[in-house]
C-alpha cells in the first residue's frame, strides 16, 4: 500500500483539522510546537516560539538559524513582507518562479521555503501556486499555535478510513 497525500499539518490547515476532529481520528495526530530543520550533514536546528507576539513569534529562533546566511534571512524577510499583507492573486506562475523574480537565494529556497511549503502543500514548489503558498505563509504566523506541526500515528490508510465510516454512519454511501 502506498499513502500519498498531506502527511506532515500546521495547526493553520483548519479545514483539515476540523475534518479530522469530525471524523473522530483528531487523537491519532501527534503535534509538535517545535519545527526541526536538518541540513545536509545532518545538524538539526531548532525553530520554537518565543514571548513575541504574532507574527513575530518566531523571529528571535528564525534569526539564529545558522544555516541561513545574512542574505538568506534578508531575502527571507523581503518575501515575506510581501506575501503577510494580504492575498496575492493566482496569475499561474509557480511559487519557485515568484521567489526567483523576488531575489531569493538558492540556499532560502533549499532550506526554508522548500521544507515548509512541501510539508504543507504535499507538491513541489515549483508546481503550487503563489496565492496556496501565500495563505499558508499568512495562516502560519496568525498566532503561536497555527505553525504547530501535527504528524500522523497511523497509516494515512486507517486515518481516512474513519472518514467512511463517518458518512454509513450517517447514512451516506
Amino acid at each position: 500500500m502506498v499513502d500519498n497525500c498531506q502527511h506532515v499539518l500546521f495547526g493553520c490547515c483548519t479545514n483539515l483539522v476540523e475534518f479530522y476532529r469530525r471524523i473522530g481520528v483528531d487523537d491519532k495526530i501527534h503535534w509538535f510546537d517545535q519545527m526541526t530543520f536538518v541540513e545536509p550533514g545532518g545538524r538539526a536546528t531548532i525553530m520554537n516560539q518565543s514571548f513575541l507576539p504574532a507574527p513575530l513569534h518566531t523571529a528571535p529562533a528564525f534569526l539564529r538559524f545558522p544555516f541561513l546566511e545574512f542574505a538568506d534571512k534578508v531575502a527571507i524577510a523581503r518575501a515575506l513582507a510581501a506575501l503577510i499583507p494580504m492575498p496575492l492573486r493566482d496569475n499561474g506562475q509557480s511559487f519557485l518562479t515568484w521567489l526567483e523574480n523576488r531575489g531569493q537565494t538558492q540556499n532560502s529556497i533549499q532550506r526554508f521555503w522548500k521544507p515548509i511549503l512541501v510539508s504543507a502543500l504535499n507538491d513541489e514548489i515549483d508546481r503550487v501556486s503563489v496565492s496556496s503558498a501565500g495563505q499558508v505563509v499568512r495562516e502560519s504566523l496568525k498566532s503561536p499555535s497555527a505553525r504547530h506541526m501535527g504528524v500522523p500515528e497511523i497509516p494515512l490508510t486507517e486515518l481516512y478510513d474513519a472518514a467512511r465510516e463517518y458518512i454509513q454512519s450517517h447514512g451516506g454511501k
